[in-house]
């Protein structure tokens, strides 16, 4: 283990003995093993308020070139372009906190894993649009998809997703969701907490293997084991596929009723790795949940946190 001690004078790498820190005033490495190492540095050889920092430093260091060059290859990632159908709203009463879902769709009548969804003009998009949200509020009212009532659908939008991972058109395809569009669960769970929906396609490893989506504050009652009743999860289950299908049903290319139309797992292409190739869309062919509870930390981004009172620890020490 290293330890990097900065100081405006010298900044050197030095071991790290067991329990070592820097000391606050000069520059010294506190601990068993390490007492009284210091590093040479600004007059005196003292580096007059040192810190110090474990190996995590030297990657923050580089953290903004880091960030720099992902959000570069986020920018020149290379995608199947496909359709992506996402709705959200708030949660909580009066609204404390929002949550959101997206689903990947590919209409193609014969399908490959490694070609594009067939193209879905703008003017088919906003036929679809408003036949989605019958769907969307169907499964956050159905009881056995255990959402609270205190999760509440919003609004519904539709995206072409083109190559370069971008939405293609410039007005957006939005719909306002609006009453009844509530869940069915009396019960409260955190706004954090749910069960994941995880897609699984025909491969079992891989890039676009599986997918998933958090619904918002699924409330199913917890077992004495930890987990929900198998029953309930098959619940889940059963109004997941029931929206997957019922959104295909709506999102048609041509208008007829009848195109083929799948919810897919998208991957970009990437160029290293054991799983290096090009750009895919597997199809969805199966739902699961997971049986213990799963968390979403985004939904913990609006709640600010409240404390108490400070309550006073009036015992002696030593007494």
């Amino acid at each position: 283990m290293w330890t990097i001690v900065e100081c405006a004078a010298a900044t050197r790498r030095i071991p790290k003995r067991s329990g070592g820190r820097a000391h606050p005033a000069g520059g010294q490495i506190a601990g068993p093993g390490a007492s009284g190492r210091r590093v040479a540095g600004g007059a005196g050889g003292t580096c007059a308020g040192s810190r110090t920092r474990r190996t995590t430093r030297q990657l923050q260091l580089g953290h903004d070139e880091t960030v720099t060059r992902l959000l570069a290859w986020v920018s020149m990632s290379t995608w199947l372009p496909h359709l992506r159908v996402s709705f959200g709203g708030t949660l909580g009463t009066p609204a404390a906190e929002i949550w959101a879902n997206s689903i990947r769709f590919k209409s193609s009548p014969n399908f490959s894993a490694t070609a594009p969804s067939d193209e879905i003009d703008s003017a088919a998009l906003d036929v679809a649009l408003p036949l989605m949200v019958a769907p969307i509020k169907t499964w956050i009212a159905a009881a056995p998809s255990k959402i609270s009532n205190y999760a509440t659908c919003t609004w519904a939008k539709l995206a072409w997703i083109k190559a370069d991972g971008h939405q293609r058109d410039v007005a957006t395809h939005v719909v306002e969701v609006t009453a009844p569009n509530a869940g069915n669960s009396n019960l409260i769970p955190p706004y954090y907490q749910t069960f994941a929906l995880t897609f699984r396609t025909d491969k079992r490893r891989g890039r676009a293997h599986s997918g998933r989506i958090y619904p918002p504050m699924v409330a199913a009652a917890l077992q004495g084991n930890g987990y929900i009743a198998p029953t309930d999860g098959d619940g889940m289950v059963g109004t997941a596929v029931t929206l997957l299908n019922a959104l295909a049903a709506a999102i048609q290319p041509d208008g007829s009723g009848s195109a083929p139309v799948y919810p897919v797992v998208a991957s970009p292409a990437t160029a290293t790795g054991p799983d290096a190739g090009g750009a895919l869309l597997q199809r969805v062919t199966g739902i699961v949940v997971d049986l213990v509870p799963d968390v979403q930390h985004r939904r913990t981004n609006q709640l600010k946190r409240v404390e108490t009172a400070l309550s006073a620890v009036t015992g002696a020490v030593g007494t």
